[in-house]
């Protein structure tokens, strides 16, 4: 009778642990630090259902009696090991993917493990006897009927007293709970930024309350007869069990504040539920909260080495403190009152005290090290290098970009830099560039990358693939055919994009009669068309590169007949289509970093929680949050956080996109695509334009028309943005990833939640020559603008769009109110002008660069004159994660002082002056003359053999 009691309330322990776990689970579902714990969930479920089925494990093998002493110190060895690996990987696990099939993959492969035991070493599953099982009986247990060294009963026997009928309800009802736990996961990953701490962090403390009451109901005294020393017993185990209570506080509190200490989130709950089937759960527990919670503190002490991101040192420090005490009270004290499942593991610790000892005072140490060298200071303001940088950078860039002064020394500098010769009709570029006075003469570098890959294809495949993509009004690519000197459209032209391919005809109608025959397919989407996987484009450069050699002749003119070589666009003719439509879903996988090298952090990572700042993906191309490599700063092959940082990775609009080299001219790119750029029609056609009124003295001028230019100093202290949600089309949430919006949100005045909070570098009240990075809350980033007479003036213009269900009222209630559409030329009026990418590039950025504004730009789209154009020299990069912008605009504004105001004057004029001579319509024009010479020789029968030659 009494051996059923204890079955019965051991089993009743058991469910309820296991219940409790799901709870637990199911609780930390809305917050992304836990979002974890669901693996937990799922592998604690699975070995419960296990349980309960014919396998009946009554022994597990860490705790089996029949395990030698050296097993167990692998098993335990292997499950610490295990702790820290999935602690320092489960950021970038693949896993959040694919919720649903992850969880179906952990089920089988646990089922698999659990079968393959059980028919390879089925002795494992079966009950072993210890032999020192057997010991004298104790004088007060002679009228018992059943000794006090008696083994507890197992998992499965726990179960057993469970009835069929209940085994089978709950078998059903766990089933359904993991359905339910799975979906709810599935419906948090695409929100996980917006989620708040959980819980987990105290379920040492937790599975201490829960141990007491374990003991006091083991010891009650309406159980059974009682004597004298079963009351001593009860007593020296409430007086053990109350014991772990302060250990298990002090590793709870370890484990909160390292948490808040640092970037990464808590991640315990998963294993505790694993310990809860393994044993005994407060003991496993608190090994994993040791494990997990110093990781977490060294983790965020080595990423904190630098300066930036500033860390909570004294936090930090505190929980180091905190937690090396817990793990040795709980040493001392021995540690849970019921020992029975750890007597051997037990035995092995108290073999070798010195060593354990040793152990923990080594990783103290080393910690508190690590966090005593850190330094949080810098002697300069990096912004100062950074423009020190820049000028240097464009100086060198420009005096090897226009060395050549005549036309044998282009010819020279031409084969010198891409070791083949010029194509026909150099010399005709020759003279319409220096006739326009055009100041980049020798640095096409962008078009010699652009056009390698195509190298690989022979002529004939080039034009039939033009042909090919031209021929589908699907594909969404626009003709403009050249024959006898004479460009004229194509027969398919979408009427909404028909001005841009008139746009490219203006462009080229100076030069077009100096151009070979031959047909052109122009991308009118904004968005780009063309990744080639790594392997493939490294395999198609290398043949680029050995292509068009000097060796062989330079026959100075076209093939004859060449219009004859390109065939007429037919319309009856409909190939399948090469282009596969991705719109509206993630294509940074799949498209925006195949051409990554395959060991790259954007192939072998995952970053699923982007409310936690990658350092690592910063880092590359920053000197902490202040970009100083933009052209790296678009690469998405160390920055996997990309895929959910901007509109164009998360959710296109017109994705129709090629793993394969198709001759599509685009208007800008993304970095990894191989799309062929050429100077916008936009920019040409002054779809926008820096237009601002006369200066003018009269007062009877009309305010509302009047939108002069004035100086720099002059203008109001104010960053200025409008726009419109045009960056992607946003459905379950995907929103609150998109550049525009995020800015927007992060520039409202009423924001209060902590996660908003922004890492400012701010100079020593009493030392101004030195600066420290400090995290300032939205009011008083706000407080300090408003000592520096900064106003944030950005706003989405008239209404939300491209949107879907509940995304549209949703972005409706955070962004409203909304601006009314204004005059372009009131930007003049502004200090400072935002510019970022929308659904591909920014129009407004070379008509702000005209300008006397200082220009901040943010993005991942790069255009034909990427090269030409210096960041920290004619404008002021920012991190598409906009971490630092504040402290970007606070510099220039007045928190950098009268030299801050300068510099910001300085880039503004350098901007504007430098527009002006290498970013003029002229030479739009002189860039698109040299493109296609290139291509017209990339499609001539004969390109090994042409070439110019003086």
């Amino acid at each position: 009778m009494a051996e059923d009691e204890e079955g019965e309330g051991r089993a009743t322990d058991f469910l309820l642990m296991t219940i409790a776990g799901y709870i637990l689970s199911s609780m930390q579902a809305h917050s992304p630090l836990k979002v974890r714990s669901s693996y937990g969930a799922w592998l604690a479920t699975w070995l419960t259902c296990g349980e309960q089925t014919h396998f009946h494990a009554r022994a597990h093998a860490y705790n089996r009696s029949d395990t030698t002493d050296g097993a167990k110190l692998v098993y335990l060895g292997g499950f610490v090991v295990a702790t820290a690996a999935i602690s320092l990987t489960y950021d970038n696990s693949f896993a959040f993917d694919r919720p649903i099939q992850s969880s179906v993959l952990a089920f089988l492969v646990a089922g698999s493990s659990i079968l393959l035991l059980y028919f390879t070493i089925p002795r494992i599953f079966l009950p072993g006897v210890r032999n020192d099982d057997y010991a004298a009986l104790p004088l007060e247990d002679r009228g018992r009927q059943h000794g006090s060294r008696e083994a507890p009963l197992g998992h499965a026997a726990m179960l057993d007293v469970v009835s069929p009928r209940m085994q089978r309800l709950l078998f059903v009802g766990i089933v359904i709970a993991v359905c339910m736990r799975v979906e709810v996961f599935r419906q948090i990953l695409p929100n996980r930024q917006c989620t708040s701490p959980g819980i987990e962090g105290y379920v040492p403390f937790l599975l201490a309350l829960y141990e007491i009451w374990r003991s006091s109901q083991r010891h009650n005294p309406e159980v059974g007869p009682t004597s004298p020393s079963d009351r001593k017993a009860s007593s020296r185990a409430a007086r053990e069990t109350i014991k772990i209570v302060l250990p298990a506080v002090l590793m709870a509190c370890a484990n909160v504040l390292a948490a808040g200490a640092s970037s990464n989130p808590s991640y315990l709950l998963s294993f505790y539920l694993h310990s809860v089937i393994m044993g005994n759960p407060l003991d496993l527990a608190m090994l994993v909260s040791f494990v997990s919670t110093y990781i977490i503190g060294f983790s965020s002490s080595w990423t904190s080495r630098r300066p930036f991101p500033p860390s909570f040192r004294g936090s930090t420090v505190l929980s180091v403190v905190v937690l090396f005490l817990g793990a040795l009270f709980y040493l001392q004290l021995g540690g849970a009152a019921d020992r029975s499942n750890f007597r051997t593991s037990r035995r092995l610790l108290d073999r070798s005290p010195s060593l354990m000892y040793a152990l923990l005072v080594a990783l103290f140490v080393s910690q508190i090290i690590i966090e005593v060298s850190q330094k949080d200071e810098v002697d300069f303001h990096p912004i100062d290098i950074l423009i020190g940088k820049a000028d240097l950078q464009h100086d060198r860039w420009l005096k090897q970009a226009s060395a050549s002064r005549t036309l044998g020394q282009a010819t020279d500098e031409y084969r010198r830099r891409y070791d083949r010769h010029p194509p026909p009709s150099f010399d005709k570029w020759y003279d319409y560039a220096t006739a326009r006075n055009s100041l980049i003469i020798d640095d096409y570098d962008s078009i010699f990358q652009d056009l390698l890959p195509f190298w690989a294809l022979d002529p004939q495949d080039l034009r039939a693939r033009t042909r090919e993509i031209l021929s589908d009004p699907w594909n969404e690519v626009a003709e403009v055919s050249i024959r006898s000197g004479k460009a004229e459209l194509g027969p398919i032209v979408l009427p909404t994009h028909r001005w841009m391919v008139e746009g490219v005809l203006a462009m080229i109608s100076n030069f077009v009669e100096l151009l070979p025959d031959m047909d052109l397919a122009f991308n009118i989407n904004d968005e780009c068309r063309v990744a080639i996987p790594y392997d493939k484009l490294q395999k198609f450069n290398k043949i680029g590169m050995n292509a068009g050699k000097l060796e062989v002749g330079k026959i100075p003119y076209w093939t004859p007949n060449r219009a004859d070589t390109w065939q007429s666009i037919d319309e009856s003719f409909k190939p399948p289509s090469r282009f596969e439509d991705h719109s509206f879903v993630n294509n940074f996988y799949s498209y925006g970093s195949i051409a990554c090298p395959p060991s790259s952090a954007a192939r072998r990572n995952r970053i699923w929680d982007p409310s936690v700042l990658c350092t690592s993906c910063i880092a590359p191309h920053s000197i902490g949050p202040f970009v100083s490599n933009w052209t790296l700063a678009a690469s998405p092959c160390h920055q996997p956080d990309l895929a959910n940082l901007h509109g164009f990775y998360l959710s296109p609009a017109a994705f129709k996109t090629a793993h394969e080299p198709l001759p599509v001219f685009s208007q800008s790119k993304a970095h990894g695509y191989a799309d062929i750029l050429y100077p916008s029609p936009w920019n040409y056609l002054d779809k926008v334009k820096y237009d601002p009124s006369p200066s003018s003295n009269d007062s009877s001028t009309d305010s509302q028309e009047y939108h002069p230019d004035p100086p720099f100093l002059q203008k109001q202290n104010s960053l200025f943005w409008r726009g419109s949600t045009s960056e992607g089309v946003s459905a379950l949430g995907t929103w609150k990833g998109m550049l525009r919006q995020r800015l927007v949100h992060l520039t409202k005045p009423n924001l209060t939640s902590v996660v908003d909070s922004t890492p400012i570098l701010l100079p020593y009240p009493s030392n101004p020559s030195k600066f420290k990075y400090q995290y300032l809350s939205p009011s008083a980033l706000f407080s300090l603008n408003e000592k520096q007479n900064l106003t944030l003036d950005v706003s989405i213009v008239s209404d939300i769009a491209r949107c879907a269900s509940l995304d549209c009222p949703a972005q409706e209630h955070e962004f409203a109110p909304f601006a009314q559409p204004t005059d372009f030329q009131t930007h003049w009026q502004y200090r400072f002008l935002f510019d970022m990418d929308g659904a591909g590039f920014s129009g407004r950025f070379l008509p702000f660069l005209q300008s006397r504004s200082l220009v901040f730009k943010a993005g991942v789209f790069r255009e034909w004159w990427e090269s030409r154009v210096t960041a920290w020299r004619q404008f002021v990069p920012v991190d598409v994660r906009l971490v630092g912008w504040e402290a970007v605009v606070g510099y220039f504004s007045g928190g950098g002082g009268e030299k801050g105001e300068r510099q910001g004057e300085m880039i503004a004029e350098s901007g504007r002056e430098w527009a002006g001579r290498v970013l003029r319509k002229e030479d739009m024009e002189i860039y698109f003359f040299r493109l296609l010479l290139e291509w017209g020789r990339l499609t001539d029968d004969r390109r090994d053999e042409i070439g110019f030659d003086m």
